[in-house]
């Protein structure tokens, strides 16, 4: 079987527990953590992870498939799943120690988020970069292990890879954009 027909394959298994959370995920304001564990053990966050990290290079046309096929049971599952794909491809045009630092030590699957809203400030060190800042909605990012964001540095914008170890979450938003659309009488 080939990598996009393995996603494809997968999607069917997490569509009926997507499905079954759907109404858990609208109330609560966040997936639960059993549909996440399902996404991304059906591939998605290593779909577009260059092979030598041991992802899939996957193609969109399967991954728009898979993404579409499960907003059927859950919006806020398919968003989440099509984050935890993008990132990873995001993150497969970092330089090769970053790549490195990212998907050696805990491979593939690593569930990378991000925001590329410049809403930081990166300043220069000896021994890297200090980064400060807030970066307002960010999906998913309390099941991360990574996180893109972009920061000012002097007169240009970057993009950094920071470990979930070096940033907190300040749960500040409520998302209504994913729930299920209300029958009207």
């Amino acid at each position: 079987m080939d990598d996009d027909s393995r996603l494809r394959t997968a999607v069917e298994d997490v569509l009926p527990l997507a499905a079954e959370h759907a109404a858990e995920s609208d109330r609560e304001g966040r997936l639960a953590p059993t549909v996440v564990k399902a996404v991304v053990q059906a591939g998605f966050a290593r779909h577009f992870v260059p092979v030598e990290w041991g992802g899939h290079a996957g193609t969109f046309t399967d991954f728009t498939r898979a993404v579409t096929r499960l907003g059927i049971g859950c919006g806020a599952a398919s968003w989440f799943a099509s984050l935890a794909a993008s990132l990873g491809r995001m993150a497969g045009y970092l330089p090769g120690a970053g790549q490195r630092r990212l998907w050696e030590a805990g491979g593939p699957d690593t569930l990378i988020v991000g925001s590329l809203m410049p809403a930081g400030v990166a300043e220069r060190q000896a021994d890297g970069w200090t980064l400060r800042g807030e970066w307002p909605f960010v999906s998913a990012v309390e099941m991360s292990d990574w996180a893109l964001v972009c920061a000012r540095a002097g007169s240009e914008n970057r993009v950094f890879a920071v470990p979930r170890a070096d940033y907190s979450v300040q749960r500040a938003w409520t998302s209504l954009g994913m729930r299920r659309p209300r029958a009207t009488r």
